[in-house]
């Protein structure tokens, strides 16, 4: 059975799922929904009703849910991936400054057309 329920945590209501409809919902096993609680993509709370389980946040379920389906459309995931920005490290390699990228010290664009395979290792 299936249970949904809402728990007041720092003034909000927060939607719960149950680990069966969570799976369910996101259509993986119940070892891959452990695996997104613990890297910190699902939150879940004891549930004070029943000993040894969990409840989980109903949004993170939900948000991963859109990302899965962002990601099966091409142009959406790298629209997405491009928001990401500039490069913001600048190392001996490589770094990016006024809208140019370098590639040891030389302009890379330039440095493309006159270089061999050889030149670049």
């Amino acid at each position: 059975m299936s249970t949904k329920r809402r728990q007041k945590t720092a003034g909000r209501m927060t939607s719960l799922m149950d680990a069966a409809s969570a799976t369910r919902a996101l259509k993986i096993s119940r070892a891959s929904l452990y695996v997104y609680v613990s890297r910190g993509l699902i939150r879940s709370t004891p549930d004070p009703a029943k000993a040894r389980s969990h409840l989980y946040a109903a949004s993170d379920i939900q948000a991963l849910i859109d990302r899965k389906r962002q990601d099966r459309r091409p142009r959406t995931a790298v629209a997405g991936a491009l928001d990401f920005g500039l490069p913001v490290l600048k190392t001996r390699i490589s770094h990016v400054e006024d809208n140019q990228c370098f590639y040891r010290s030389t302009e890379a664009i330039s440095f493309s057309r006159k270089a061999t395979l050889e030149d670049a290792a």
